[in-house]
Parts: structure tokens; C-alpha cells; sequence
């Protein structure tokens, strides 16, 4: 059965923060060990944030800091307490809290600072696993960009030119309101920023859910809306802008769709297979001194041809070697929080060249298409189809435990 792993940052707005919550700065020494140089932190009793997934286990991380105290964790009504994120050298990109073996459904994560007022507690990323299909399906994934047909716009309230329209996915803009798509799964892709504020997502005929895009720094590609297990047929997926203030915008930038397929050896429908019913003309008649001397001549360009695509292809494997060598996950330490009988993972990420990328004002660097909405709160429907996921990873877990973060491309393995 397929396995999906999701990982995201901190400033995606699937966590919901309370008003108590604020997001931690470059003045903060220590801000680039922390996941993507981001990270949202509260130093108020109380201080609470939410999140929701559709799964079987989860991991939320954060750090351990000499000004950081106590905190717990309720799942899905049960509070875990006396959980403490103190430590005086400091532990970054640390499991706070994980849960596995949860019944594959819909749970509610909720994360509390018990601390005395001005004591911190941050959260630097969230990951999730969800059962996906049977145990000989596939998932075929696909990315869909905001100019695909299957996004649904709706004039005049959707503009085809955002701000930063350069660096979002593909470089291109449209005005979108709905999504029509067939799938497992959607993701749907946008920006956080100070000019984007809440906006409501509706699937099918479910129910709609707020969220809320606002952020003190504006980035790309942000994982706006998630939704797997969608089962087959027709789905559509409709946003909402729901501004507060005038001015506030919603972005949408791609989505990516993910359906199942069997893993039988029989061919797909429409695509003839080999026919192995037909008989195999055969001669006895030998070949001529000139054919002999053509199929001679076509073997040494084949044999030199290959051997060049050889050396093409190891030069681009180094390539691609030293460039995933930039980020190499050192080995988890396993921890157990002492009476809580919850395990931890510690994990630390080595960094070359230039490191972790670190918060900063400028967005990153990413060529693409996006949609914007203007002042009204207008909705829009989102389609999706089979695609592969940014900002996302999947792999299979071993043992009972989740894994330590996969910061590589997102990906999908069936256990």
C-alpha cells in the first residue's frame, strides 16, 4: 500500500496559529539551524496552534533552547502534559512530540506553551503520513500550472499578473476560480505574504475551511490546501478570498494530482499489447557481402553512440551527486521523554557550501505562473490532476517510528 509522507515548513498556513504566535527573525543568532532558516515561536502562557491531516502518524519539530520550558500536546481530545523543550546546549529540527499507529482518518493536533509568561516555545515544521489505496496500486502524480483548462476563472476577479509573478512556479499568471479534477489527491500551491490574508476551501460537498495566508515576509510555492483518500471519479475543489483588511489578495500559483494505478502487467486500456499470437516470419536465406558490410558499419556508430551517452551520463550524475550532497541527513538519535512513554526523534541536518537558506526578504527564486484575486471576496473553484508533490515527501517508514525529515524531492514508495 502506498505510503505518503508530508513535510511542511512552519509559514504554511494548514497550521493555524492563535494571535500569541509571531515569526522568529534573522536577529535570532541561532535562526538559520532551524528548517529553511524559518521558524514561529509564542512566550505566552497558553499560546496554542492547530493542526489537522488525514493519516496514520505525524511528528511535529521544533527546538530545544536554553529559554524554551515546558508545553503539551493534545491529540484529538487526549492531552499529552508534562512535555519540557529545556536544554542548555540547544537542539534544533528536534521532534517535539510524534504519535504512530493512529487509524488512517482525520485527526486534530493541538501544541501548547504551559510555560510561565515570556519562556519560549517554536515550531519549526510538521510531518505527516497517510495510507493511500491498495496494496497493488501505484501513484502517478502531475503538476498542474494555473494556465492548465482544468482551473476555472472567474472574471473580473482574478488577475493574471500578481506581484512576484516571476517567482512563482513556471513563470506563468491566470485568473482561476475553480478546479475540476479526477484523483486520489490535491495539493494546491500559492503565496503567504502581508498582501494575502484568509481565505476558505471548499471540497466537493464537504464543508469549507478557513485558512489564513497572511505573513510578515512574503514567499512562493507555499502549500495552501492538501486533501488525499478523495477516492475516484470526479472531484472539484473551490477557494474563497476572504480579505480583512482592503487590499489583502489570494494567490494561487499550481496544484498537483495524484492517482492510483494497478500494478498489473496488463496493458492500459486503448494500448495494444504485444501480439503474441501471430506467427514469426522466418528465412533461411543468408545474408549478401554488402548487407554484411552495412550491419557492420551501423554496430561500430551504435557502439560509439553509446559510449559517449556513457560519458555524458556520468558527468551528469557527479553532477547531480554533489549537488544532493549539499544537504545530507545525519542519522536520527531516538529519545523517550521520560513517563510519557512517547518517542522522539533528534535529527540534525550537515550543510556545505552556502548552508541553510536563512528568512530573508526576498522570496525565493523560483520561475512560475500564479493567479491573484482582487479586493472581493470572490470564490474559486481548483482543479487537480496526477502530480508530483513539491514541498512534500513521501518514503516508507521502518519499524513502529516515523522517520526523520526527508529533505530531498518529494517522492512516493508503497510498503
Amino acid at each position: 500500500m502506498p505510503l505518503i509522507t508530508n513535510l511542511i515548513d512552519d509559514k504554511v498556513p494548514l497550521i493555524k496559529y492563535d494571535a500569541t504566535w509571531a515569526p522568529g527573525t534573522s536577529a535570532d543568532t541561532s535562526a538559520d539551524l532551524y528548517y529553511l532558516g524559518t521558524f514561529t515561536l509564542t512566550t505566552a502562557n497558553n499560546g496554542a496552534a492547530t493542526f489537522s491531516f488525514n493519516g496514520t502518524a505525524f511528528s511535529v519539530y521544533g527546538a530545544k533552547r536554553s529559554n524554551h520550558g515546558t508545553y503539551s500536546v493534545e491529540v484529538d481530545g487526549t492531552t499529552h502534559s508534562g512535555l519540557n523543550g529545556n536544554n542548555t546546549d540547544g537542539e534544533f529540527q528536534v521532534s517535539l512530540f510524534n504519535m504512530t499507529g493512529l487509524q488512517q482518518g482525520m485527526h486534530t493536533v493541538s501544541i501548547t506553551n504551559t510555560a510561565t509568561s515570556g519562556v519560549y516555545l517554536d515550531i519549526d515544521m510538521i510531518m505527516w503520513q497517510s495510507e493511500v489505496g491498495g496494496a497493488n496500486d501505484q501513484l502517478v502524480t502531475e503538476t498542474i500550472q494555473d494556465t492548465d483548462s482544468r482551473f476555472q476563472y472567474q472574471e473580473p476577479a482574478w488577475s493574471s499578473n500578481p506581484t512576484n509573478v516571476n517567482f512563482y512556479n513556471n513563470g506563468t499568471g491566470q485568473r482561476a476560480e475553480a478546479v475540476s479534477f479526477k484523483g486520489e489527491i490535491i495539493s494546491l500551491y500559492g503565496t503567504v505574504g502581508l498582501s494575502n490574508g484568509p481565505y476558505s476551501v471548499k471540497l466537493d460537498n464537504g464543508p469549507s475551511v478557513t485558512y489564513n495566508a497572511t505573513q510578515q515576509l512574503s514567499y512562493t510555492q507555499i502549500m495552501l490546501y492538501y486533501a488525499d483518500n478523495l477516492g475516484s471519479g470526479q472531484h472539484q475543489l473551490t477557494i474563497t478570498n476572504l480579505p480583512e483588511t482592503s487590499g489583502q489578495s489570494l494567490n494561487i500559483d499550481y496544484a498537483t494530482l495524484t492517482s492510483l494505478a494497478s500494478a498489473s502487467s496488463e496493458s492500459p486500456s486503448g494500448v495494444p499489447g504485444p501480439n503474441v499470437g501471430s506467427p514469426v516470419s522466418t528465412s533461411t536465406s543468408g545474408l549478401s557481402a554488402g548487407a554484411i558490410a552495412g550491419v557492420a558499419v551501423a554496430a561500430a556508430v551504435a557502439v560509439a553512440a553509446i559510449i559517449s551517452a556513457a560519458f555524458l551520463y556520468k558527468r551528469w550524475k557527479g553532477a547531480q551527486a554533489a549537488q544532493q550532497e549539499l544537504y545530507r541527513i545525519i542519522t536520527p538519535r531516538e529519545r523517550v521523554t521520560p513517563g510519557t512513554g512517547v518517542s522522539a526523534y533528534s535529527s540534525s541536518l550537515e550543510t556545505r557550501g552556502n548552508g541553510i537558506v536563512a528568512r530573508t526578504e526576498t522570496p525565493s527564486t523560483f520561475s512560475g505562473g500564479g493567479h491573484q484575486t482582487q479586493n472581493s471576496a470572490e470564490t474559486s473553484p481548483l482543479v487537480q490532476a496526477h502530480s508530483s508533490g513539491h514541498r512534500a515527501s513521501a518514503m516508507t517508514a521502518t519499524g513502529s517510528e516515523l522517520p526523520p525529515p526527508n529533505y530531498s524531492q518529494a517522492m512516493t514508495t508503497s510498503t
